[in-house]
């Protein structure tokens, strides 16, 4: 059985007490289209206080962002504490600011245009950033207009399900995407699954999204969530895969068609399961360092040749742990009991502290670290497939490899290394080993050749 929206009696009784004054006005209420349970309705619109209105903190625009704030304060943040509701009106104002400017004076010009939705006790599922910006100008203007949010009221046995609907159909619609950070647009989608909610009822209700793509979407936040809680230990962290929203779509991509392989690419080993599972390994090494996303496109194909993946896979011994502990890379920063920094960062929002800023330095330390091996791991990897491809041309691997030695210094204080005189002397053997098989080729050749003038 569906959930029914818990909601404070006290505040819906003030909240209802407001709209039978409303009602009891001789001016006819204001009304518009709603969609509620699956059907449309012309509902009032009624207007009320700034003040008797919260905000909602699982606002799906900042969902990520009050998740890591209240583990950063070490509390779940209450919207009848003025406190709480300032740091999250905070996030809302520091959400896609150019966003904010265009509403702002759209406010200022032409003033609510469109009415938002509150549940019975007063919390706003759709305008928590219009009564943000709205607070802003009445105190900066003092002018009463700006002190009051027109809403749709939703009745007191609303769903959990049927408010996600509600509030996706609005705001997660195709056109309406942009406005949420990637990662939280996936954690509103799940979100609607946590409800209780069908994969097709919830395309169903989204403009321009098909349920092949919702789960899709859903199965990407998965693989967010294994890169979170299995590879770095560190669940729920979502501000360490900020900036990485098109890197695991690539991998998702490069899964996928491991799973039904298509076209023309050229594959010289079938790979099991553990070989897949250890590929989504090494790209999230690659992905946590941050490479390009067209690099981790490029894993693919280093995977398809067996010669290359040899080479890639050594990356799983790196470690994922930095040398230095993170306690030491604690050091110097604010308690969890003080006051963070918000600051705006694209279009998700930044939020200084403990753990986000102790995250930042622990992962620059890792960097700094591994960066060098990755790189080397890499760049083999990819002249391997390079020689791959080149087999068939042993004059373009030849000169390949003659440029390469060409390039070594005479002076290089490294010609000294033990290793690289081995590695020389492995040069020279098979070079000495190619040309005594060549010298038989040719040898043959010429016998050939005068057998034939012999027999003619």
């Amino acid at each position: 059985m569906p959930l029914v929206m818990p909601h404070d009696e006290n505040r819906a009784r003030l909240i209802k007490k407001e709209m039978q004054l409303q009602q009891n006005d001789p001016t006819p209420l204001p009304t518009a289209k709603l969609i509620i349970k699956g059907k449309t309705n012309v509902s009032p619109i009624y207007r009320f206080r700034l003040d008797d209105l919260y905000y909602n903190k699982a606002n799906g625009r900042i969902k990520a962002e009050v998740s890591e704030l209240e583990a950063q304060l070490g509390i779940n943040l209450d919207m009848s504490d003025e406190k709480d509701r300032l740091r999250v009106k905070d996030l809302l104002l520091n959400i896609r600011k150019e966003e904010n400017d265009k509403i702002r004076d759209d406010l200022i010009k032409n003033g609510q245009l469109l009415p938002g939705i509150i549940t019975c006790d007063g919390i706003i599922i759709n305008g928590n950033r219009r009564r943000a910006i709205l607070e802003e100008l009445y105190a900066e203007y003092h002018a009463e207009k700006y002190n009051y949010l027109d809403v749709h009221v939703l009745p007191s046995d609303i769903t959990k399900s049927e408010i996600w609907l509600i509030e996706a159909g609005i705001q997660l619609s195709a056109q309406q995407q942009l406005d949420y950070s990637p990662i939280n647009y996936l954690l509103k989608l799940r979100e609607g699954v946590d409800a209780g909610l069908d994969i097709g009822d919830m395309a169903a209700r989204i403009y321009g999204v098909d349920e092949e793509t919702l789960q899709k979407n859903l199965d990407r936040l998965k693989l967010i969530d294994q890169y979170l809680e299995d590879f770095l230990g560190k669940p729920g962290r979502y501000h360490l895969v900020s900036g990485l929203s098109e890197h695991f779509i690539d991998l998702q991509n490069i899964l996928s068609w491991l799973q039904n392989p298509r076209g023309n690419v050229y594959r010289d080993w079938k790979p099991d399961d553990s070989d897949i599972n250890e590929l989504k390994t090494v790209a999230f090494y690659f992905i946590r360092a941050r490479y390009s996303h067209w690099r981790i496109r490029e894993l693919r194909d280093l995977f398809c040749r067996k010669n290359s993946w040899n080479i890639l896979k050594q990356t799983l011994k790196v470690s994922v742990k930095a040398a230095v502990g993170e306690s030491e890379l604690d050091e110097g920063y604010e308690s969890a009991d003080e006051e963070p920094e918000l600051a705006a960062e694209g279009d998700t929002v930044s939020i200084g502290g403990t753990q986000a800023e102790a995250d930042r330095r622990y992962e620059k330390a890792w960097h700094n670290e591994v960066q060098e091996g990755l790189k080397t791991n890499f760049e083999d990897a990819k002249e391997q497939e390079y020689i791959e491809k080149d087999k068939e041309k042993p004059l373009a691997l030849a000169r390949r490899a003659l440029r390469n030695i060409e390039g070594i210094p005479d002076d290089c204080p490294e010609l000294k290394d033990s290793e690289l005189d081995g590695v020389l002397s492995d040069i020279i053997a098979k070079i000495n080993q190619l040309r005594k098989h060549t010298k038989k080729i040719r040898k043959h050749l010429v016998e050939s050749r005068k057998s034939r003038k012999t027999t003619g």
